[in-house]
C-alpha cells in the first residue's frame, strides 16, 4: 500500500481527444515500414488468403474484424501537408484496417510533433518478442549518433533503451553480408552462433592469430559446412581452440625454509572466451592505461573485462633481483612486482 502520492513517480498523458482520420490522409515514414519490415511481408501474405501462421497476427486481425479498434492509432500533423497526418504508432493495426475497411476513417490520437515521437515508439515496443533482428537493426541504425556504428554508440543505446548488448550484436549482423555468406555454409543456424563465428574467424581474432588455433577451428568449421552448426558444438570447439592457446604449465611458487616451507601452485586462469589480444611497446604503456582507465570511468569497460599481461625479459628480471639469468623465473618477477 502507498502511503502518499510523493512516493509515486508517474508521468500521464494529457487528455487526449480520438477523431477519425480518412485513411488516404495517413502517411507512413519510411523507417517505420523498415523496422516492421519481416512482419509486413508475413502479414501481407496473411492477409491473402486470411491464413495466418503467425498467432499474434491472427488474434489482431480477428479483434479489429470483429469489434473494431480498441487502441486508436497516433499521428501528427505533417509539416509539409496540412491535409495529411503521419504515423506514430500502430502501424499493423492500420495495414489490417485497410484491408478490412479500405474505405473508412480510424480512430487516432493527433498529438504535436516533436523529434523524439520515433524514439518513444521504440522505446514503448522494446519489450515486444515479436521483433525480429533485422527490423530491430533498423531501430537502432536509427539511433546511432550520425549513422556512425561505434563501441560508443552501442553502448549509449544499450543503457538508454535497456537493450541487452547481445541482442544489438546480433542484430546488426544479421543485416551485414558476413551473416549471408555464413548462413550460405552453415543453413538453419541461429544468428547468434553465426555472429559468435564470425568474431571468431575476424582476422584480428585470438584464434586466426594462432596458428595452431586457426588451423583447428577452420578445419572443424570446414568439416561443419552444409550443416546446421549447433551452440553446444561452437562452445566446445572454441573452448579446445582457447585451451591450445592458453595451454601453459602452472606457475610454481617455491618459498624457502624461512618462509611457509610449502610450495604453492597458481593455477593459470584461461582469458574470456571472446576477448582481443595486443601487443604495445613499453613506451606507449602509460597512454594506453590512461585510456583503460578513462573507458572503465565512464562505464564503457568494466574493470573485469580487461586482463593485462606483463612480459619482461629474463635478462631484465635477472638485473632487478640480482640473480643469474639461469636462475630466474617468473616466481622472480611475481615478488618483485608485489
Amino acid at each position: 500500500m502507498v502511503d502518499s502520492a510523493d512516493n509515486l513517480r508517474v508521468t500521464l498523458p494529457k487528455t487526449q481527444n480520438v477523431v477519425q482520420i480518412p485513411l488516404k490522409s495517413i502517411k507512413i515514414p519510411q523507417i517505420l515500414l523498415d523496422a516492421r519490415a519481416e512482419t509486413l511481408s508475413a502479414l501481407a501474405s496473411s492477409l491473402e488468403d486470411t491464413n495466418f501462421i503467425d498467432s499474434n497476427l491472427a488474434i489482431l486481425y480477428s479483434t479489429l474484424k470483429t469489434d473494431g479498434i480498441f487502441v486508436p492509432i497516433q499521428v501528427h500533423p505533417d509539416p509539409k501537408d496540412r491535409f495529411k497526418y503521419v504515423l506514430t504508432e500502430g502501424l499493423l493495426r492500420l495495414k489490417i484496417f485497410q484491408t478490412l475497411y479500405p474505405k473508412s476513417t480510424i480512430p487516432a490520437v493527433i498529438v504535436p510533433y516533436d523529434a523524439n515521437l520515433l524514439h518513444r515508439a521504440f522505446v514503448g515496443n522494446m519489450a515486444r518478442e515479436d521483433y525480429a533482428l533485422p527490423e530491430l537493426a533498423s531501430w537502432i541504425n536509427f539511433l546511432m549518433k550520425n549513422g556512425e556504428d561505434s563501441a560508443e554508440n552501442r553502448n549509449s543505446i544499450h543503457i538508454k533503451y535497456h537493450v541487452p548488448r547481445s541482442r544489438i550484436a546480433c542484430a546488426l549482423f544479421s543485416i551485414s553480408p558476413a551473416y549471408q555468406k555464413l548462413l550460405l555454409k552453415y543453413p538453419e543456424t541461429s544468428v547468434s552462433v553465426l555472429e559468435r563465428i564470425s568474431r571468431a574467424l575476424d582476422p584480428a581474432s585470438q584464434y586466426m592469430l594462432n596458428s595452431i588455433a586457426k588451423s583447428f577451428v577452420l578445419d572443424h568449421l570446414k568439416n561443419q559446412e552444409g550443416q546446421r552448426v549447433s551452440k553446444g558444438f561452437l562452445d566446445s570447439l572454441l573452448y579446445d581452440a582457447l585451451e591450445q592457446i592458453t595451454d601453459a604449465p602452472p606457475t610454481t611458487t617455491k618459498k624457502n625454509e624461512e618462509g611457509t616451507g610449502k610450495a604453492k601452485t597458481k593455477n593459470q586462469m584461461p582469458p574470456p572466451v571472446f576477448y582481443r589480444e595486443i601487443s604495445i611497446p613499453s613506451n606507449a604503456y602509460e597512454r594506453t592505461a590512461s585510456r583503460i582507465q578513462k573507458a572503465i570511468d565512464d562505464n564503457l569497460l568494466l574493470a573485469t573485462d580487461v586482463i593485462l599481461t606483463l612480459r619482461i625479459s629474463k635478462e631484465a628480471i635477472a638485473k632487478l633481483t640480482d640473480k643469474p639469468v639461469e636462475e630466474v623465473n617468473g616466481a622472480h618477477m611475481e615478488d618483485w612486482l608485489k
